[in-house]
């Protein structure tokens, strides 16, 4: 019998920081893109290419100025 490791236990993101996140609103481009896929079965190189960016290029990520968030990460 195969025997299981310990399961991680998965942090929940505090509200203070989950309710903004869930408030935004979807940008068009990303509606346009699910539609297309949806109706497809595959999505556009350009829609991948804006929402993951360019593969050529470097991605420089920088501290976000709402701290709960940062702490919550730094956790």
């Amino acid at each position: 019998m195969k025997q299981r490791g310990k399961r991680k236990r998965v942090k929940r993101v505090p509200k203070p920081v989950a309710a903004p996140v869930a408030q935004t609103q979807q940008a068009p481009w990303v509606t346009h893109m699910v539609q297309h896929f949806q109706a497809t079965g595959y999505y556009r190189a350009e829609d991948l290419e804006r929402l993951l960016g360019d593969p050529r290029e470097s991605v420089e990520v920088t501290a976000s100025p709402d701290m709960q968030f940062c702490a919550y990460l730094s956790k």
